[in-house]
């Protein structure tokens, strides 16, 4: 068993109350900058759910994609996170506040986002993906912004209702994008467009760039 690393001083009471996602963010609406964060994070995972809820069926639907070219597409995607989180993060770490790495990786994201809806070849695919692989510049400092918000023996509550507010994001997000791509490639559809819910995240992270914008500091 690892030993508590929270100091002694630092610690509180057990509170059952408090012990619950939404016990967590009631006691976190005495921080107002943490909500306006929190709501940018759950806009952000909700444009990124578009790949754990539909990729495969657009990449089927578009590029005609096998079930191998759909698993290596994540590959080279988890691949790219990783370069970003373990080279390129901490070189702009050193040079950039957490505020301008997350917004530079909120705008690569929407580009990227609109990059997607209009790649019409598999291949633009993955030209996409390695001009705005810098979009995953957004994890890790949007939760440094929030961290700096609340006291030491708040971490805890707060790391589990960003956690929390994933989960709400990707359950949200798969319903929302499911019913934009059957929307508009149906055959009883207005006009075909498979693009559909990109734009759809497209419009989801411009929100969250404005709100970043003009309410976190």
């Amino acid at each position: 068993m690892l030993p508590e690393t929270l100091s002694l001083w630092n610690r509180r009471f057990f509170d059952i109350k408090r012990a619950n996602p939404l016990g967590a963010f009631w006691q976190l609406k005495q921080y107002p900058m943490v909500l306006w964060v929190l709501l940018v994070f759950f806009l952000y995972w909700f444009a990124e759910s578009i790949w754990l809820s539909i990729w495969a069926f657009i990449a089927k639907e578009c590029y005609d994609w096998s079930s191998f070219s759909i698993g290596l597409s994540y590959s080279v995607f988890g691949i790219g996170q990783f370069i970003v989180v373990v080279l390129i993060l901490p070189y702009f770490s050193k040079r950039w506040s957490d505020w301008r790495i997350t917004i530079v990786g909120l705008l690569f994201a929407a580009v990227a986002m609109l990059g997607y809806t209009f790649a019409t070849k598999g291949w633009m695919v993955y030209m996409v993906c390695s001009c705005t692989m810098l979009e995953y510049l957004v994890h890790a400092p949007i939760r440094a912004i929030a961290s700096a918000q609340v006291p030491t023996n708040v971490q805890g509550e707060l790391q589990g209702a960003m956690t929390s507010v994933v989960s709400l994001s990707l359950i949200f997000g798969s319903v929302f994008y499911v019913f934009l791509f059957e929307c508009f490639t149906d055959k009883n559809a207005l006009f075909y467009f498979s693009g559909a819910p990109f734009v759809g995240g497209f419009l989801l992270l411009v929100v969250a760039m404005a709100i970043f914008a003009l309410r976190v500091r």
